[in-house]
């Protein structure tokens, strides 16, 4: 089954823009991008409490989101959504409104989750209520695609500048991350 939307979560966005690879995202995941509205405003605090080193992230989302390349959503109260959010962010174990918001958005919409957090998510992927990529996997995934465009060692360049700016990145070296990848391409993309 081909899955049409990805709903990305702050940690997976912030990856890629603080490295100026939203391209990454652009081109490997041909469904709908949809980053929920507490997400964004997540962004905007990072970048309004950031040094200037993140000063840009937002400006660059918003681009993004002007060439309709990604979509912002928000829930109504009372929406299937709404009800998944209430339920993901009380006791007894609550989650992350980022997180969230992403979930309830990626189970109504039979998407994919894109979170690095997987401390948060763990319990819901490993239950199957939903699928997750991680910025890892996402790498894993465009390098597998446009092997002819981009070599291994310029992807673990990326993903160094990933950890510097704070990313949750696998400690593992790109080529270990290779060989475990088993993902298939079929679930994040119309293109095969």
């Amino acid at each position: 089954m081909t899955r049409k939307v990805v709903v990305c979560d702050t940690d997976f966005l912030s990856s890629f823009l603080c490295v100026d690879r939203f391209d990454i995202i652009l081109k490997t995941i041909s469904g709908a991008i949809l980053i929920p509205q507490i997400v964004y405003d997540e962004l905007k605090r990072i970048e309004s409490s950031s040094n200037k080193k993140l000063k840009w992230i937002v400006g660059k989302l918003d681009d993004e989101i002007k060439k309709k390349s990604v979509q912002i959503v928000d829930f109504g109260i009372g929406s299937p959504e709404f009800q998944e959010f209430k339920k993901l962010t009380s006791p007894p174990m609550p989650i992350g409104k980022g997180e969230a918001m992403a979930i309830a958005f990626a189970k109504s919409n039979n998407g994919i989750l894109a979170s690095n957090n997987l401390k948060d998510i763990k319990r819901f992927v490993t239950a199957g209520d939903i699928l997750n990529i991680t910025s890892d996997d996402l790498l894993c995934l465009f390098y597998i695609t446009y092997r002819e465009e981009i070599t291994p060692d310029e992807i673990e360049s990326i993903r160094e500048k990933m950890r510097l700016f704070g990313r949750r990145i696998s400690p593992d070296s790109f080529y270990e991350l290779l060989s475990k990848f088993h993902l298939e391409k079929s679930h994040y993309s119309e293109k095969k």
